[in-house]
């Protein structure tokens, strides 16, 4: 797990629950399986969120109330995004 995915340090003084350790475990899974994504869990909102790493799109930001969702909705996001080619090396 990385720091984009840590739970937040201000949390480390209130005990966390089951559900919360699963939410995190849920969400390094979906880390490794879309390594172009950083994924968050927003314990407080029972939500999922995605961002497109850096890249030709960085607008990109997706969420659902479940990692089995999220995945679906980063399965199809990168099947529609389009592609644009990168400009590195080409000034």
């Amino acid at each position: 797990m990385d720091a984009m995915t840590a739970p937040d340090p201000a949390d480390q003084n209130r005990p966390q629950t089951g559900d919360d350790a699963a939410c995190w475990r849920h969400a390094e899974r979906l880390c490794d399986d879309h390594p172009g994504w950083v994924i968050i869990v927003l314990a407080h909102a029972r939500e999922y969120r995605a961002y497109k790493l850096p890249g030709p799109r960085r607008d990109t930001t997706l969420a659902a109330p479940t990692p089995d969702g999220l995945a679906a909705a980063i399965t199809t996001a990168e099947q529609t995004l389009p592609t644009i080619p990168s400009q590195r090396g080409q000034q």
